[in-house]
């Protein structure tokens, strides 16, 4: 994670650069770093569509896409990371329920806020 993003407060407000937060649903984007799995524990930074140019890819992730956070410190390995076991375990726990956590991250995207009615008639 290089920053985070969260709306300020009242309407109309901008996204604005925050320290941290508390609660992630207070956050608006996630601006991170992308790794992708290249040998065990290991992960480059240097994805497959820029390879060639040994380049590092960035992306703002939404907070309902930001699943955990490593409990250890990676080690740099040059531009690539090497994480802990017990962080390539909880990676490798995560991967196999992938298809179930897309899956769940795509319905509370598409969820519309509910509209909490009085429950009172007033007729």
């Amino acid at each position: 994670v290089l920053s985070i993003y969260a709306k300020s407060t009242g309407k109309n407000s901008p996204h604005s650069w925050v320290t941290d937060s508390s609660n992630i649903s207070a956050v608006s984007y996630i601006a991170a770093q992308l790794f992708k799995p290249f040998a065990a524990r290991q992960f480059s930074s240097t994805m497959r569509h820029a390879t060639g140019l040994k380049v590092s890819t960035f992306k703002l992730i939404k907070p309902s896409s930001f699943l955990a956070a490593l409990l250890a410190n990676p080690t740099p390995l040059g531009q690539n990371i090497a994480i802990s076991l017990q962080d390539y375990e909880y990676y490798k726990a995560l991967k196999g329920k992938r298809e179930s956590i897309e899956s769940t991250i795509k319905e509370i995207e598409g969820r519309s806020p509910k509209v909490v009615e009085d429950a009172q008639d007033t007729d």
